[in-house]
């Protein structure tokens, strides 16, 4: 894991702390929807796919294509962040995008359970309770800077895809 300096931030604290319970939501899925290719950019230029569909309540859900697999993240009504992880790459029916979203974040990086996000002017924050991030035999994941973009995007740009 890359170990960095990070700037201290001037802004409110806690708007630049969040704390989010993880749950691990384990149900078949199927590929066989039609998906909105989304490409997230940070402030360095590097570029993550990430592929977006709506189920039939509302809900977002977001896929990312992983070495280890599929990885679905999405967050449920009470704002508690919920994944789950599939063995195999899923393939995808990309019917829009793709869409560019612009991540302000330089790097980002895990450190006690907590993922903090450098900005051009700050450093944001996502605790996780109750589990330990770390634990890649639960979060193979956790070092994938694609996830990092998205779980910025979702907690701290409240931001939804229109579909």
């Amino acid at each position: 894991m890359e170990t960095v300096a990070l700037k201290s931030g001037d802004g409110d604290g806690a708007q630049n702390m969040k704390t989010v319970k993880v749950f691990q939501f384990v149900a078949p899925d199927s590929s066989e929807h039609y998906m909105t290719l989304l490409v997230l950019t940070d402030l360095n230029g590097n570029t993550y796919h990430v592929y977006n569909r709506q189920n039939n309540n509302g809900t977002q859900l977001f896929y990312i294509l992983d070495r280890s697999g599929t990885i679905k993240i999405w967050k449920d009504r009470r704002g508690h962040l919920l994944f789950n992880t599939y063995p195999k790459q899923h393939a995808f029916f990309v019917a829009k995008g793709p869409l560019q979203i612009n991540i302000p974040v330089y790097r980002s990086l895990i450190k006690n359970n907590e993922l903090h996000f450098e900005t051009k002017d700050d450093v944001k924050s996502l605790a996780f309770e109750g589990v330990n991030i770390l634990d890649t035999s639960i979060f193979p994941w956790a070092n994938n800077r694609a996830v990092h973009m998205l779980l910025y995007f979702l907690f701290f740009m409240d931001q939804k895809v229109s579909l």
